[in-house]
């Protein structure tokens, strides 16, 4: 998520006061049942959308990859303090990882500090915070996740620009080339090679994202890369911000095995922090269709790092409304990771994280509507 910095269609929207017992019943039928994960009965309003966009796609109704941000190995003070973990910052337990794994999410996005990983250039990693990410990749395989490593940088490591002279791109394709070798055989990784880029141009950015995957590649590691764009990885002007042409032009993954990363709000900024509700239920649509045209005339995938919204019926029908096109041009879109999951969260709007009651798991309302676009991928 960014730091603080029209034409209507028609649909039928019908609002269902549902008394839910257990979620994934109403999903798909199925649900790892036991204590920690029985869901109580709770009432929820979700709307729901017939023929949202007035479209029949003949496209396969399908996205690949459907989970969230599990937040909390990225907190911590900035400057390159490290932190103390469990007390500054904090990976995702292997309770949360049942619950989403429980939810029939297939994905989460790991964000973490860079520096933590690898606290000096050209140095080898560090085995301590190597251990903490081993143990969230190995018990998400097991459940079923993929595991998106998730640098979460906004371009920057160890105190200067990535790509500057203080922060050359030979150093992010040392940070790679290590990472890689480390998971090269962990085959739910994969890797995201930065969070939101912003301060360098189209062109510098490309060249240390190509920089960072020939150094992937030369590892020998073969899973997806994931690879953002610079001003904020925004998809909502991927041409005005240079990098449709300059990612198009410098991009070249040896193994062509690669999507290109955007994130998207609802809010009036599309920083996703505003919280008031969703005037225009159409407004994802509106910004990623331009990017959605791009890839399918490139031959380019795309994958949604991050979107949110607040728990109101609007936002919720805007964030119905964007996977349901994302699903109608899967052609282009693999899928997305919603922010965000962690249990630091407390009482922020877009927090998809469940609150618990007695013991038991109360789901929020955005993941009634995330689960709507997961059940394809598990059949």
């Amino acid at each position: 998520m960014q730091e603080p910095h029209g034409q209507k269609q028609g649909f039928i929207l019908i609002t269902l006061s549902i008394i839910i017992v257990v979620i994934a019943a109403i999903v798909n039928g199925s649900l790892n049942t036991g204590a920690n994960f029985s869901t109580t009965t709770y009432s929820l309003s979700v709307p729901f959308i017939n023929n949202a966009r007035g479209e029949t796609s003949t496209k396969p109704s399908q996205l690949s990859l459907v989970g969230v941000n599990l937040s909390g190995a990225q907190y911590g003070k900035q400057g390159g303090a490290v932190g103390i973990s469990g007390t500054d910052y904090i990976y995702p337990s292997t309770a949360e990882l049942d619950y989403y794994a429980s939810r029939d999410m297939n994905v989460i996005r790991l964000p973490f500090r860079l520096e933590r990983v690898q606290p000096t250039q050209n140095d080898p990693l560090s085995t301590s915070e190597l251990a903490r990410i081993d143990a969230v990749v190995g018990y998400a395989g097991g459940k079923g996740l993929k595991v998106i490593l998730d640098p979460h940088n906004f371009g920057n490591a160890w105190g200067a620009n990535i790509g500057s002279i203080d922060s050359p791109d030979y150093a992010f394709a040392d940070f790679w080339h290590r990472m890689a070798q480390h998971y090269a055989g962990a085959s739910n990784v994969l890797f995201g090679l930065m969070n939101e880029p912003h301060e360098q141009s189209g062109q510098q950015w490309a060249s240390s994202a190509e920089a960072a995957i020939i150094a992937i590649r030369r590892a020998g590691a073969t899973q997806e890369i994931l690879v953002p764009g610079t001003n904020w990885d925004g998809g909502w002007d991927w041409d005005a911000s240079g990098n449709s042409a300059a990612l198009l032009e410098t991009i070249k993954d040896p193994l062509n095995y690669f999507a290109f990363e955007v994130h998207n709000y609802f809010d009036s900024d599309a920083t996703g922090t505003h919280f008031t509700p969703t005037a225009d239920s159409d407004i994802g649509v509106k910004r990623l269709s331009g990017v959605t045209n791009w890839a399918q005339q490139t031959g380019n995938k795309l994958f949604l790092g991050e979107f949110g919204v607040p728990s109101d019926t609007q936002s919720l029908m805007a964030m119905y409304t964007l996977l349901r096109y994302m699903e109608q041009n899967s052609d282009a879109w693999e899928g997305g990771t919603y922010w965000a999951g962690g249990p630091w969260w407390g009482s922020y709007p877009m927090s998809i994280e469940p609150t618990r009651a007695a013991g038991v798991y109360i789901d929020r309302p955005q993941m009634f509507v995330l689960r709507t676009f997961v059940a394809d991928t598990h059949h």
